[in-house]
């Protein structure tokens, strides 16, 4: 037997960011994005919530609107001079900017 079931949930408001742009510092339980600011790469702080496909709900440490790293993160550090090429844009809050990073 098969059946078609529609659950509707309580809606709410829920800030989310690619799973690509998460990364965990390693030994600990801190997760951390890089969000660019004046074309420089500031690491904030995450908390993070429920998962939600290639999405993640990120409860604190981010702002909509805020523009987060998610292609070259690994090469990046805190206050590393980066540009944003706006064929990557792809809308508010995601950017790729890590093969862009100025050394």
């Amino acid at each position: 037997m098969f059946a078609d079931v529609e659950l509707t949930l309580a809606e709410r408001d829920v800030l989310l960011v690619s799973r690509d742009a998460i990364i965990r510092q390693e030994g600990t339980g801190v997760f951390y994005v890089y969000v660019v600011d004046g074309g420089v790469a500031r690491r904030h702080e995450v908390a993070l919530g429920q998962g939600f496909g290639a999405g993640i709900e990120v409860l604190s440490g981010l702002s909509a609107g805020d523009d987060v790293v998610t292609a070259g993160r690994y090469r990046l550090r805190d206050g590393a001079a980066v540009r944003i090429r706006d064929s990557v844009r792809r809308g508010p809050g995601t950017a790729a900017a890590g093969e862009e990073r100025d050394r």
